[in-house]
């Protein structure tokens, strides 16, 4: 038994000696460094984006708010200013904002984001604006009694085709609706 262990000592004198060996044993440590490092990065980027919703209509804006975003962002209901949705974006604190207009039937909304900021998929917003837009057309059509046709006309085709949710970030892309 002592011969065994006097040739486990030499060999192993002799592995630890050669880079290859080395090299062996610290590249699992480096692999697993390696995959805990962009899990960690990939879970902080995947974070849920934190934005702001401003409106000239403060009954628009509560419904927005309280609007179902199946996890896809976070409202920060605090900021009900531009000019503080503004300062929040440029120091961090927000991801974005949605600025909604009203003016008369016409709904139009423009997303602000921070260029380093979490993304955010425009498509959730763009169907709650869509599905406010459509409850204020009928909440229009059911409390008036002009049931004209050129009222019914203009509300079945506005007379120009206008962005429904314009994203910008440091460059503007417009979706059309």
């Amino acid at each position: 038994m002592n011969k065994f262990w006097v040739v486990c000592k030499q060999v192993i004198r002799k592995n630890i000696k050669s880079p290859t060996y080395i090299v062996l044993l610290l590249m699992p440590i480096i692999f697993l460094a390696g995959f805990m490092s962009i899990a960690v990065l990939k879970n902080h980027t995947a974070s849920t984006p934190q934005i702001a919703i401003v409106a000239n209509n403060p009954q628009l804006q509560t419904a927005l708010q309280k609007s179902d975003a199946s996890g896809d962002y976070k409202v920060n209901s605090a900021i009900t200013t531009k000019a503080a949705a503004e300062r929040a974006l440029a120091n961090s604190r927000l991801d974005g904002y949605l600025n909604v207009t009203l003016k008369g039937h016409s709904v139009s909304a423009v997303y602000k984001s921070r260029t380093n900021g979490n993304v955010l998929d425009t498509t959730t917003l763009k169907n709650t604006v869509n599905t406010l837009k459509c409850n204020k057309l009928q909440t229009a059509l059911a409390s008036t009694q002009n049931n004209s046709p050129t009222f019914l006309r203009q509300l079945s085709f506005p007379q120009k085709p206008s962005p429904m949710l314009t994203v910008n970030s440091r460059h503007k892309k417009t979706i059309n609706s």
